[in-house]
């Protein structure tokens, strides 16, 4: 066997496990997702998450403002 046909069989054999580990990660990502579903959360908790970005947004908004006016 020449050295050209040996690093082709050992560029296959190197593609071929590299293809192997990446779709057995892909796997397991996609199985651990959909074991792993988020939580319901009540309607509370989505009112209070939603109000305390609306303070973050007004609070950041208002340091903006401040920074743009000072000299």
């Amino acid at each position: 066997m020449t050295m050209t046909g040996l690093w082709v069989v050992l560029g296959s054999l190197i593609f071929g496990v590299a293809w192997f580990l990446i779709e057995h990660y892909l796997d397991e990502r996609k199985t651990l997702r959909s074991i792993q579903r988020p939580k319901q959360r009540s309607a509370e908790e989505i009112a209070i998450d939603l109000r305390r970005r609306k303070h973050d947004t007004m609070r950041q908004m208002r340091d903006i403002a401040r920074d743009h006016h000072r000299p």
